[in-house]
């Protein structure tokens, strides 16, 4: 929390601070606490609470006499001022995603050259094209020679970029007249 700035304005501070905000334990100790009947619990209370917002909104669109049709789908929801949200929620914050990664150059570029790839495959599938060779085992295996050393060296880095960004060139050369 003291590190994410994202994480302290969701929690409410004004400004961003360095500070503990909280004992690390605290988590801890409130997940122990909690039982499955207290869990159960919100989740019903939520459930109510959604299904009481979606009857009061169904009987507002009905009272303006709007005739819109939902789509129908489960992750849609309708909020008090009438308008549709759709997609889900993760409720408990405390068991979100962990895989954050800071986009270094390197993984930059493994992510274009898939995306890349990715994209010629489609387009030779879609036009019954051969694929053309793309060297992306070749990008790959470059890729993860330098992501799994512990202590990567400069020049290694260097290196790295180097061949994936020549790799990046030649797939695009090589699609551009190949796709021709």
């Amino acid at each position: 929390m003291q590190e994410n700035p994202y994480m302290q304005y969701m929690l409410g501070l004004c400004e961003y601070t360095e500070e503990p905000i909280f004992d690390p334990s605290l988590f801890v100790t409130i997940r122990k606490r909690l039982q499955i009947s207290d869990l159960n619990s919100f989740t019903d209370a939520l459930l109510k609470l959604s299904i009481r917002r979606e009857d009061s909104a169904r009987n507002d669109k009905e009272d303006s006499g709007d005739n819109r049709e939902d789509s129908g789908d489960s992750d849609t929801f309708i909020d008090s001022s009438g308008t549709l949200h759709k997609g889900s929620m993760k409720i408990d914050a405390t068991c979100c995603d962990a895989e954050v990664r800071y986009p270094t150059d390197v993984d930059l570029l493994e992510d274009g050259s898939r995306v890349i790839n990715r994209y010629i495959a489609k387009l030779c599938r879609k036009f019954h094209l051969p694929l053309p060779p793309t060297f992306g085992e070749q990008a790959r295996k470059v890729y993860l020679g330098l992501v799994k050393l512990k202590k990567k060296s400069r020049s290694r880095v260097k290196k790295c970029k180097g061949l994936m960004l020549n790799i990046l060139c030649v797939i695009y050369v090589l699609s551009s007249g190949w796709l021709r």
